[in-house]
């Protein structure tokens, strides 16, 4: 009779591991000596040399000052590169026949170093250009914009504004 062992378990345990480390031990891409963000969807405005952001409440526009932490140049800046961003088109705002909403016009522009990059989007684009063959390029765009729209709400929950006006 073989007498039983936890080995295989604390393999098995050792070895997802190890596949997961690479991962959280990854280096972090160096900041460059500048980088700049503008943001603006609709209304809504970032601007970290300006250190402004406007957000448009129920009630009327509210500007506060707001700054990225090293902690939240480092996200974003990591996204930028991980998704090759400036290597993506400048527009993504042509729709073809779908008809939306002039509101959800956008803009994302990036000062890093001696490179100025803008790109125009509109919200919907993924969604109407989606169909079986999205654009990758969108994806990448839409990758880095979750991670700068995710800072964002987080500094506004911080300021604890009312409602935000799209939302009525």
């Amino acid at each position: 009779m073989m007498k039983r062992t936890r080995v295989p378990g604390a393999l098995l345990l050792l070895l997802l591991l190890q596949q997961a480390l690479p991962a959280q031990t990854a280096k972090a891409v160096p900041l460059p000596k500048r980088f700049e963000v503008y943001y603006e969807l609709r209304a809504d405005t970032f601007d970290s040399e300006k250190k402004t952001r406007v957000f448009d409440a129920v009630g009327g526009q509210i500007t506060y000052n707001a700054e990225l932490t090293n902690e939240e140049k480092q996200k974003t800046y990591e996204a930028i590169v991980q998704n090759n961003l400036l290597k993506v088109k400048n527009s993504f705002t042509d729709l073809g026949n779908v008809n939306v909403e002039p509101a959800s016009l956008g803009k994302l522009r990036l000062k890093i170093d001696g490179t100025t990059k803008e790109i125009r989007f509109n919200s919907a684009y993924g969604w109407a250009k989606g169909g079986n063959t999205p654009d990758e390029e969108w994806t990448r765009l839409r990758n880095v914009l979750d991670v700068i729209e995710r800072i964002l709400r987080d500094k506004d929950r911080q300021q604890k504004l009312p409602p935000h006006q799209l939302y009525l």
